[in-house]
């Protein structure tokens, strides 16, 4: 649990709401997503003694607990262990629970690794209404959600829908994280945002047919990984995935003063360029920059020399020293995940080149464009190709969101590998 949901919890959750409104549904279906049965709790069912176990699982640690009727309990430990430890109390402090495995553990514990052949039968304690409300949450299939009004019947019952859902004592199996807000948003989750996060997001974006045929291991390094990458539906789910994000240019508005785009004078070709190597969360780089703005960032995935090369060929007889700098520093810490900040930039490219760029900083993150888009004549494709390719300040400027427009990603000056992965 630790070598994963701390990675889950560090990274930037991707809040792409309308992958999510997409695949929100208005009315639950009539059958569970999953061979589950709810028995009711009795009141002399309190009588009942409640033994637990503690597994290892692909969410981490988990707590899994059964009365002899069913499982009543499923929490993840590592997340939190004094909070599990507090909330199973306060549910069945009363029954005295004994640290015992029992078949029923065993058989959660196979949905856990997503084997269901075995039907699994739930005894859960809570209220007639919340027991209809996790009902309910077992219709709710993989990749899709619903809304608290959805799950309430009605938009009067959406904050009692929202507590029963808040109160689930059975995590994932009973999906109360496929509920979000009417308008996209997630919502709280007792173990933690992030992690409602990766399932939604996770089960959002890779189909039932795909689900079927993945180790709950796999999935999760996958969610993990789209966490840090908006990218990661176009990368799993191929050319329909990348065709559906496609819009044109114009549809985008520009990014105002964010990054300050000077142009190159003939004067600029005797400013002294400073340049520095890189380590960053996008790869190692040579950075470089004049006194205007920056002016270089490439990828030295082949090696310092072969980048080093590449740089001084964009400016030729041009006078360098390998400096580091704020500006740069300010680069490294955009590159590192810090979109928020304004950086100058300043590009050496003809007339045609530069207006090429300035395009394609109004594609915001997560959506692409063609090449075709980004011309302002039919058959100008082929030249605006050429000059995306030419981009002397890649990432920054965005040429790895655009795409062919059947979805194909087309070459990349720093390799595909590095496209696929933006």
């Amino acid at each position: 649990m630790k070598h994963l949901y701390k990675d889950i919890a560090s990274a930037r959750p991707v809040q792409d709401k309308t992958v999510i409104l997409e695949n929100m549904i208005q009315e639950l279906p009539t059958t569970p997503w999953a061979d589950v049965h709810i028995l009711d709790w009795l009141p002399d069912d309190n009588k009942l003694p409640v033994e637990y176990g503690r597994y290892t699982t692909p969410f981490g640690e988990t707590w899994i607990a059964n009365t002899p009727k069913g499982i009543c309990y499923l929490g993840i430990v590592d997340n939190d262990p004094d909070f599990v430890w507090r909330d199973f109390i306060k549910r069945f402090g009363y029954a005295n629970p004994v640290e015992e495995k029992t078949p029923f553990q065993e058989t959660t514990l196979h949905y856990l690794n997503y084997k269901m052949e075995t039907p699994l039968l739930f005894h859960l304690k809570g209220t007639p209404y919340q027991t209809e409300i996790w009902r309910r949450l077992l219709r709710i299939p993989f990749g899709k959600v619903v809304s608290y009004t959805t799950l309430a019947g009605s938009r009067e019952h959406a904050r009692s829908a929202g507590t029963a859902n808040g109160r689930n004592p059975v995590f994932w199996i009973i999906p109360c994280h496929r509920v979000v807000c009417s308008d996209g948003r997630f919502d709280r989750y007792a173990w933690e945002k992030e992690i409602k996060n990766g399932f939604s997001h996770g089960n959002l974006l890779i189909t039932d047919i795909k689900m079927q045929n993945l180790n709950i291991k796999i999935l999760f390094e996958q969610i993990k990984e789209q966490l840090k990458d908006p990218f990661f539906e176009l990368r799993t789910l191929g050319k329909e995935a990348i065709k559906k994000r496609i819009r044109p240019v114009s549809n985008y508005k520009e990014v105002a003063n964010k990054f300050p785009f000077i142009s190159w004078e003939t004067e600029d070709n005797q400013e002294t360029i400073q340049y520095a190597f890189h380590d960053t969360g996008i790869g190692r780089l040579l950075l470089a920059n004049t006194p205007k703005g920056l002016c270089f960032l490439g990828f030295a995935g082949k090696g310092d020399t072969e980048i080093k090369a590449d740089f001084v060929r964009r400016f030729p007889k041009q006078p360098m020293i390998e400096e580091m700098n704020e500006l740069q520093l300010l680069a490294v810490e955009y590159c590192n995940g810090n979109h928020k900040l304004t950086i100058p930039l300043h590009l050496k490219g003809t007339g045609f080149q530069t207006s090429i760029w300035k395009k394609l900083l109004c594609i915001p993150k997560g959506n692409l464009c063609t090449y075709g888009s980004l011309a302002d004549e039919p058959g100008a494709a082929q030249a605006v190709g050429s000059a995306v390719g030419a981009n002397p300040v890649s990432y920054i400027v965005p040429c790895h969101r655009v795409v062919k427009s059947d979805g194909n990603i087309q070459g990349y000056h720093w390799g595909t590998d590095i496209k696929n992965n933006f």
